[in-house]
């Protein structure tokens, strides 16, 4: 049976979201399919290229979050 790996397939890969199984056979079709292979490097050459996401948290936020953590558990 041969399994049909997806662009879809390839950005999970890449943001690591594919079960083990799954990794290894996407690595099984690089080796063995090299068109699949250039689909992932272009993928994963204009992944690297996009900003990594950066989160700040306002002061008022932390505040909230600090006391209601600190209110304990409702029953």
């Amino acid at each position: 049976m041969e399994v049909k790996f997806t662009q879809e397939c390839l950005v999970r890969l890449i943001y690591r979201e594919t079960s083990a199984t799954e990794t290894l056979n996407l690595l099984s079709a690089m080796d063995e399919n090299p068109k699949l292979l250039a689909a992932y490097e272009r993928l994963m050459e204009a992944y690297l290229y996009l900003p990594k996401a950066q989160f700040s948290v306002s002061p008022s936020t932390k505040r909230k979050v600090m006391a209601y953590s600190e209110q304990g558990t409702l029953v």
